[in-house]
């Protein structure tokens, strides 16, 4: 930066120019350099969002599988309380019927 500031201050166009020259070419340099880490960036962003897709549409699935085993398991409740209600009314009848048997038997002796 001193050595373009002290061409500056030259008397010689020539000089100017040549420092100019200089200052462009090093500054097209690096916007060459600066536009290849920003393909490269944008290329490993096109990536990532891939990678996201992917992980949403997988995420999605393992809801879905997991979404159909709750109603599995809810079915499996469902079918237990059935059968738990039943058991409960054979017993119930089943209790009435010995105490009518019980009580048939008292009054029979």
């Amino acid at each position: 930066m001193d050595d373009i500031k002290k061409v500056l201050k030259s008397n010689s166009q020539e000089e100017k120019m040549d420092a100019l020259l200089h200052g462009f070419y090093n500054f097209s340099k690096k916007v060459e350099k600066d536009i290849g880490q920003l393909k490269e960036d944008v290329a490993e962003l096109k990536n990532m969002k891939e990678d996201v897709a992917e992980l949403k549409g997988l995420t999605i699935a393992a809801f879905n599988d997991i979404n159909k085993d709750i109603i599995e398991i809810k079915e499996m409740i469902s079918d237990t309380n059935n059968r738990l209600d039943t058991i409960r009314r054979l017993t119930i009848e089943n209790t009435e019927d010995i105490y009518k048997i019980k009580n048939n038997n008292s009054k029979a002796v």
